[in-house]
């Protein structure tokens, strides 16, 4: 969801590719705070926003979990590998999410004060739970032949989610303060988000239709494509390195969330119903730490431990909890 608040005016003269990394980096910021101010303003939501909710979280969960580059700008010759490793769960009242992400990357100076980094991803979750009273309604269907919006049973949460994809960052030192090593990186992320039998089973218990039941699924694929601007700084600690840093994300292109419903005598989903799908896709604040161990050449991000779980209850209603735990190997 998105408010819009600024209108763009075309110049034949200029291009988004004519920008500068950091004047680039400052329209993601305007453009963010709109979208982010969308996401913290939800309105009252039923079963359908909150399973939303639970796999947009579950994506979220890969940017708090991503290899960030440092700001080591010493030039190197050839590649140089990047690995990392993480674990993450999120849920509601009565689904959770749970699965490992993994990245494998290289990064390389493009010049002596320039780095691009090239990740490849792969995250999947295993969606699981009990059972919850909440509303269901038609959501992203048309034609739906009961009495909703009602009151409903949901039970057997499930299902799998999977998230994969590309990125490209590229880190640059910026001068801020002369006693402190500043930079900041921007790149593009293109990500494939497929929901797997993503499902609930429910049974009515208000309305004209109390007792029927049936199931809702929200499986589907879809293309994402995110533009990402950040800023950190390295700092020693004892024989700590540590790189505090913040990165803002927002989608270029967001996903379709579809919806298949059965009841009975009908089975309906939204390209049957000549419905209009909802959109899945929000724009994302990275904050975190990652701490480089002493005499090895890993990193833990413990900062996104607190980053996600804070992001994802102040922007997705429902969720109750979130947590992450990543390890990056990067000589």
């Amino acid at each position: 969801m998105a408010i819009p608040l600024t209108r763009f005016t075309h110049n034949p003269q200029s291009s988004w590719a004519s920008l500068s990394p950091g004047r680039w980096a400052g329209v993601v910021l305007c453009l963010y705070a709109a979208n982010l101010w969308a996401a913290v303003t939800p309105p009252t939501e039923d079963i359908n926003f909150l399973a939303e909710h639970l796999a947009e979280a579950a994506q979220d969960a890969r940017y708090f979990a991503m290899p960030w580059p440092g700001g080591n700008h010493a030039a190197r010759k050839g590649w140089r590998p990047v690995i990392s490793v993480a674990a993450s769960s999120s849920g509601t009242d009565f689904a959770t999410t749970d699965g490992g992400l993994l990245t494998l990357g290289a990064s390389r100076s493009l010049s002596p004060r320039r780095n691009i980094d090239l990740l490849a991803y792969f995250d999947q979750f295993n969606v699981s739970g009990s059972s919850t009273d909440n509303v269901l309604s038609a959501y992203s269907l048309n034609g739906v032949p009961l009495d909703l919006p009602e009151t409903a049973l949901f039970t057997r949460p499930r299902g799998r989610i999977t998230h994969s994809g590309l990125a490209a960052l590229i880190t640059s030192p910026l001068q801020i303060r002369s006693d402190m090593d500043w930079s900041y990186t921007w790149g593009l992320s293109i990500e494939q988000l497929d929901l797997e039998n993503y499902r609930f089973d429910y049974r009515l218990t208000g309305g004209n239709d109390a007792g029927a039941t049936g199931f809702i699924d929200y499986s589907g694929s879809q293309l994402l494509v995110y533009a990402m601007a950040g800023l950190q700084t390295n700092m020693q600690w004892n024989q700590w390195q540590v790189t505090p840093r913040a990165v803002l994300g927002l989608p270029l292109k967001k996903g379709d969330f579809t919806a298949r419903m059965t009841g009975p005598g009908f089975d309906l989903n939204t390209a049957s119903t000549d419905a209009t799908p909802h959109k899945i896709g929000d724009g994302f604040l990275y904050l975190g730490a990652s701490f480089r161990i002493p005499h090895t050449q890993l990193e833990m991000d413990l900062g996104a431990l607190l980053g996600y779980a804070l992001f994802e209850r102040l922007t997705h209603e429902g969720i109750q909890s979130a947590a992450i735990l990543s390890i990056t190997w990067r000589p």
